[in-house]
């Protein structure tokens, strides 16, 4: 048997009034850097393009399994369902390499 206190334990506050940092307001405005240049917004990532075929060409690869597959491809980020067993897919040629590793899909 595990000793246990009697007294449930309470939770770790994080500050306790008299150390409370204040937290600067959204109308608050930032002074300067210490370089005296004015900050900089943050970066803009640029969104990933949608997957696309790749100069349109395109394989059929079919489904011999039972059940169900689902692939998403590494190489154009792409993903495949195959429904059932006899399902076809057209599928872009740089998958193609990775495709024919799965033993229930023929590619070609």
């Amino acid at each position: 048997m595990i000793a246990r206190p009697l007294a449930p334990r309470a939770p770790i506050p994080f500050a306790t009034p008299d150390r409370a940092v204040s937290t600067p307001s959204l109308t608050t405005r930032m002074a300067p850097a210490a370089s005296g240049l004015p900050r900089r917004s943050p970066v803009q990532v640029p969104q990933a393009p949608e997957p696309s075929m790749h100069d349109g060409a395109t394989v059929t690869a079919r489904f011999t399994g039972q059940g169900r597959l689902s692939v998403r491809s590494s190489v154009s980020g792409r993903h495949y369902r195959f429904s059932g067993h006899g399902d076809t897919q057209a599928v872009d040629t740089r998958d193609v390499m990775m495709l024919r590793r799965m033993p229930d899909l023929h590619v070609g």
